[in-house]
């Protein structure tokens, strides 16, 4: 004892200290309350706000961490709001401007419904190369249905197109992605011209009015929606049986990936040991 004592005191008189290395936290660490992996990744990504309904169900854990906190982390927050920033440079503001984003009207929202009926896959709908796209043939895939807005800057419609056909490669197995364009600036000639071998490019389509597209006729009554958002995309999310609807509004395909993982994991058991549901 004599001797670990004098160890100390040469150790203080040196000024010696001993410093502990901080473990980062992997990102499929799973917190208490948390009934899935990657609650961590996403709420890094501002999701704990952002899909609150989600998170809550399945990331209660990782979302009551102070590090995730859903309170803003600037004063500029409301101003960049104003600048429409929670949808244009929504993957940052998410993190920094948490509470802003989340009452913000239109951006960011999940909402969930329930299909008794089996009816999603009775439905039908015209492509872009005029053949028609039989929706039983998407049975045991998740399915995803996206508008796409036709705009004036062709490279931005192209690049989106692009990163719909990532997103799809990515699981090119379990899901299949449904783009429905539709014209915002009067050049309706180039929704025709879209192509892919990749994705469904369907015809195009009005999303409101009286000639609302027979499937988001139907997604409007699934969703109790008057009108949709034409500003932004809305990502509806199928699951394999047709019987669960996820709608994404205010989402992008980078947005999409971790739910579409989430899903993927959950129905077809790809890499089990990853998901603990």
């Amino acid at each position: 004892s004599f001797l670990i004592f004098a160890t100390l005191i040469t150790l203080v008189k040196s000024n010696v200290s001993v410093v502990t290395k901080e473990v980062p936290i992997p990102d499929d660490h799973v917190s208490p309350g948390d009934t899935v992996r990657g609650c961590r990744k996403m709420a890094m990504n501002g999701a704990c706000p952002s899909e609150y309904e989600y998170m809550l169900r399945y990331c209660s854990g990782t979302c009551k961490e102070d590090a995730f906190s859903m309170l803003d982390k600037s004063e500029k927050c409301p101003e960049a709001a104003k600048n429409h920033q929670c949808l244009t440079n929504s993957h940052n503001m998410w993190r920094e401007c948490p509470e802003t984003c989340k009452n913000t009207k239109g951006i960011r929202k999940l909402e969930v419904a329930r299909i008794y009926d089996g009816s999603f896959f009775d439905l039908e709908a015209k492509k872009a190369d005029g053949s028609i796209l039989d929706f039983q043939d998407l049975d045991n895939h998740i399915t995803v249905l996206v508008n796409v807005a036709i705009l004036q800057d062709a490279n931005k419609t192209k690049k989106f197109f692009e990163e719909l056909e990532t997103l799809n490669t990515m699981f090119v197995r379990t899901v299949k992605i449904l783009a429905f364009p539709f014209e915002v600036t009067g050049n309706a000639e180039e929704c025709k011209a879209l192509s892919s071998d990749i994705i469904h490019i369907m015809e195009e389509a009005q999303l409101n009015g009286p000639d609302t597209h027979p499937v988001y006729r139907y997604l409007k009554k699934l969703f109790n929606v008057t009108d949709f958002e034409t500003l932004f995309p809305t990502f509806f999310m199928v699951n394999s049986e047709g019987n669960y609807v996820e709608s994404h509004q205010g989402g992008d395909p980078g947005h999409m990936t971790t739910f579409l993982r989430q899903r993927s994991k959950m129905e077809f058991d790809l890499d089990n040991k990853h998901y603990l549901v």
